[in-house]
C-alpha cells in the first residue's frame, strides 16, 4: 500500500508493507511477474512522485502489470454478483412481517374498528367481585 498524501516530492510516498496469502486451485499456466523488495521502485516511476491535490485526473500505479485473471474467475464473480442482487430484491422475513403488522400510528383502520366493535359486543360482562391474583390463588391453589 502506498500513502500519497506527501508524495509531491521524492521521497514523499510512504510504503506500507502488506501480505496476502493466495490459494490457487484448479489448473492454469499463468506465470505472473515477480518483483524484489527493496528495489522494485524508483523515485521517477509513475505513481511514486505525484501531487494528488492538483486536480488529479488519473493515476498510474507503480510496479509490474497486474496479472490478468482467467475467464472462469470473471464468470464466477459475475454469477456471485447476480445471486447477491437477486437476494437483495427478495424481501426479508422481517420486512414482510413489518409490512404485515404495521406499527399503530394513531389512526384505526376500518377493518380493525369493526372487529373491535364486534368483540366488544359479544364479550361477556364481568359479574361478581373483582379479585386479585393472590385472592384467587388462596381460594383455589394450583395442584
Amino acid at each position: 500500500m502506498i500513502a500519497l498524501h506527501v508524495a509531491q516530492t521524492y521521497p514523499g510516498a510512504q510504503f506500507y508493507v502488506g501480505c496476502a496469502q493466495v490459494s490457487i486451485t484448479g489448473g492454469g499456466s499463468a506465470n505472473p511477474p515477480k518483483v524484489a523488495l527493496p528495489g522494485a521502485y524508483q523515485g521517477s516511476d509513475p505513481g511514486i512522485t505525484i501531487n494528488i491535490y492538483n486536480n488529479l485526473q488519473s493515476y498510474t500505479a507503480p510496479g509490474p502489470a497486474v496479472c490478468s485473471a482467467s475467464d472462469k474467475l470473471f464468470a464466477d464473480a459475475a454469477r456471485e454478483e447476480a445471486e447477491e442482487q437477486s437476494r437483495a430484491k427478495q424481501p426479508s422475513r422481517l420486512t414482510s412481517l413489518e409490512n404485515e403488522h404495521e406499527n399503530w400510528d394513531g389512526d384505526e383502520r376500518m377493518q380493525d374498528a369493526v372487529l373491535r366493535m364486534l368483540v366488544d359486543k359479544y364479550k361477556p360482562l364481568r359479574t361478581g367481585s373483582i379479585q386479585s391474583a393472590d385472592q384467587k390463588l388462596k381460594l383455589a391453589p394450583p395442584g
